[in-house]
């Protein structure tokens, strides 16, 4: 044996002794096959699987879609599935404060002091195309126009 073999069983014997037994262990068996094994076993195999079958025994096909409890099953899962699938609540989510509406004079506070932050874009993102058109062509008479603001002291020359 040479220097580098023994190094390589000595190593083996030290992380796994019971691997490094094992070739010292098998060295005196010898595994044969009998003579003419592989040339009887198809029918040997054969003549197994035939003797242990019992003889004239219908086999039984069970039909499931057939069968009437299957089909009223069936009939139940359906109807109770689409029972539930109309009558299940909305992926919105319920906000009980939704339904009060504030008062007037807390909706005009807020305003008045959030106005600053406000900006064209946040009213854009609100409004839709409706509403838009709303606001371009008021239908207010320019009396009337012109009433609001003498009343209001507005002079129309430092808006213009």
């Amino acid at each position: 044996m040479t220097k580098h073999k023994s190094d390589i069983i000595n190593e083996l014997e030290q992380i796994s002794p019971l691997l490094a037994g094992l070739k010292k262990n098998q060295t005196g068996q010898d595994h044969e096959v009998p003579a003419g094994y592989f040339l009887n076993l198809e029918q040997d195999i054969l003549q197994r699987v035939a003797s242990a079958r019992k003889p004239n025994q219908p086999t039984r096909i069970l039909h499931l879609v057939r069968s009437r409890w299957v089909q009223i099953a069936a009939a139940v899962i359906l109807v109770t599935g689409a029972a539930w699938w109309s009558l299940r609540p909305s992926n919105t989510p319920v906000n009980p404060m939704a339904a009060e509406v504030p008062p007037q004079d807390i909706i005009l506070n807020y305003l008045e002091q959030e106005i600053g932050t406000l900006d064209e874009e946040d009213f854009a993102q609100v409004l839709d195309n409706e509403d838009l058109q709303d606001l371009n062509a008021p239908d207010i008479p320019v009396d009337d126009i012109r009433n609001y603001l003498e009343n209001e002291a507005i002079n129309i020359e430092d808006i213009l």
